[in-house]
Order: C-alpha cells, then structure tokens, then sequence
C-alpha cells in the first residue's frame, strides 16, 4: 500500500484533518492517532497449466460504433415542420431547451446520443447508426490495414 500523502511505501493509518489516510512515517507527524497498517496476507500466483490456457476465452466481438448521422439537422427540421409543431413544443415534449434544439436544427450544435435518443423516438425518425471500424472483422478480430485501405485512388 502506498502513502496517500508523498506516495512512499505506507506502513501506518492515521487522521490527517478529519481524513483517514495510509501514510509512510514520515508523513505520520501530520496524523493524529497513528496506527499500524494491517497487512492482507499476500496472494500466492499459480501459473496456469497448458491445458488451462488453451480453454482461455476468446474475445468478445468488437460491438459497431454509434454514429449521429450526417444530416441530423434537416431531419429534425423536416420531421418537426411534418408534425406542424414549433421548436417550443417539440422542446417540451422532449423535456430540453428551446435554444439547443434551435441550434440542432441550424447545424450549429451536434445532439448528444441521449438527446439524439429522445428526438428519435418523438419524431420516429433515425438519427444513430451504426458504422463497421475499419481493421475489425466480423469476427471482432484485428485485421491488419493495407495502405489501400487507408487512401483513396482516383
């Protein structure tokens, strides 16, 4: 265990302004009501046999990344005008500011996912998709990049 105070090996637990704290002893002259740290007993390591190992888990497959789509403003617009509600209502409805959802329909402000959320299921309309990484395949392992993967030629 380390000295919360210079980050030295801490021996002793003591109260240091109202705080319990792990400290080293030289740090103990700032505590008040010192007293020996007790030690967990340590932790023997086995090594894994090769049977074990070979019955390791594979890793889980990479989940596609969440993305807000290009056009998220038009669509909000478009879906909001369809319903011949106003900015004000629409921000009600989903609980947020007038002023965000103004900014969100001038392109000025990216929704966050949680609001992007909220504006999908007032509207019905998409705004989150879900986009393949690149050097991950289907099966979630790492596939390795090629330059023509990276450039695009005319």
């Amino acid at each position: 265990m380390r000295c919360e105070m210079c980050d030295k090996e801490a021996t002793l637990k003591g109260t240091v302004e109202g705080s319990e704290l792990s400290l080293c002893e030289s740090c103990s002259r700032y505590a008040k009501n010192t007293r020996l740290l007790q030690r967990p007993a340590p932790v023997m390591k086995r090594n894994k046999s090769a049977a074990a190992r070979s019955f390791a888990r594979a890793p889980a497959p990479a989940a596609p990344e969440k993305r807000i789509v290009g056009d998220y403003a038009e669509r909000v617009r478009k879906a909001r005008e369809k319903r011949n509600w106003t900015q004000k209502q629409l921000a009600e409805k989903l609980a947020e500011k007038e002023s965000l959802l103004a900014k969100v329909e001038q392109d000025k402000t990216v929704p966050s996912f949680r609001v992007a959320e909220k504006l999908e299921q007032t509207l019905h309309i998409t705004l989150i998709t879900e986009v393949e990484l690149p050097g991950v395949a289907a099966t979630g392992k790492a596939v390795a990049l090629t330059i023509g993967d990276i450039l695009k030629v005319k």
